[in-house]
């Protein structure tokens, strides 16, 4: 699946053995997961929306990534323009 055989993979995860930055992008791309996960645990990023959002739209084809993005986008500009008229009704 990534190339490497059994023994090696064993090695890296008993922490024998180190590994490239080559070799960390295809396990993280491999296993969809980013390598804050992989390298310190789910334990930091597990209630991170951001991440939950990421892995997500990894899953998408690109042109309906190109979509979630738009609309996402979309939804950035409506909140600060939101966020703009709450600050300006505070101050008057």
């Amino acid at each position: 699946m990534i190339g490497m055989m059994p023994k090696s993979i064993s090695a890296i995860e008993r922490g024998l053995v180190g590994v490239s930055v080559e070799t960390l992008t295809t396990i993280c791309k491999t296993l969809h997961i980013s390598s804050d996960a992989l390298i310190f645990g789910d334990e930091q990023v597990e209630n991170d929306t951001a991440y939950e959002v990421a892995g997500r739209l990894a899953h998408l084809a690109p042109a309906q990534q190109q979509i979630a993005l738009d609309i996402l986008n979309k939804l950035l500009e409506a909140f600060a323009f939101g966020n703009s008229r709450e600050h300006e009704d505070q101050s008057e």
